[in-house]
């Protein structure tokens, strides 16, 4: 079974193994031809990244492969492209969430300054329910009149 030059799809003029893959993924009818349709349905998906989830060229490492490589969720993930790894979970419910304080120090002194406040305002209420110095009533001194009839010695 020899496929079609159809199914040459980088156009090199042969049919490599990773055009044998696209061709067949992409050719509907499975007897290793591709029709013009095919093909060009074929070099879309190719322009928009189709061929990015897939990884070629196991075999030349061997069983003692030097480095691993692993598929996650969909994705190929490689000593070179660990970073990616992160885009394959969704993001965590909490990673939205920025914290109130940016260090513990600066929490810390919040929450003293909070206090000082709030007793600055009880102290305040306080003062005003019982103020320090109350008005006294002037000392009346003994036998004085509050208007005489006479005020100098003239009259």
């Amino acid at each position: 079974n020899v496929p079609d030059l159809s199914y040459d799809v980088d156009g090199d003029g042969g049919v490599g193994p990773t055009d044998y893959f696209i061709g067949k993924q992409f050719g509907a009818e499975r007897d290793l031809r591709m029709t013009a349709a095919e093909q060009q349905r074929a070099v879309d998906a190719l322009e928009a990244g189709w061929l990015d989830k897939y990884s070629f060229g196991h075999e030349q490492a061997g069983a003692l492969k030097p480095f691993p490589v692993q598929q996650r969720h969909g994705r190929i993930i490689t000593v070179d492209n660990a970073h990616e790894l992160a885009d394959a979970f969704p993001p965590h419910p909490q990673s939205s969430v920025s914290p109130r304080f940016a260090t513990q120090q600066d929490m810390r002194m919040q929450r003293k300054t909070e206090r000082r406040n709030r007793s600055a305002a009880l102290n305040d209420a306080w003062e005003a329910r019982n103020p320090r110095l109350v008005p006294e009533p002037e000392h009346a001194q003994e036998f004085h009149v509050a208007s005489p009839p006479m005020t100098n010695i003239a009259q």
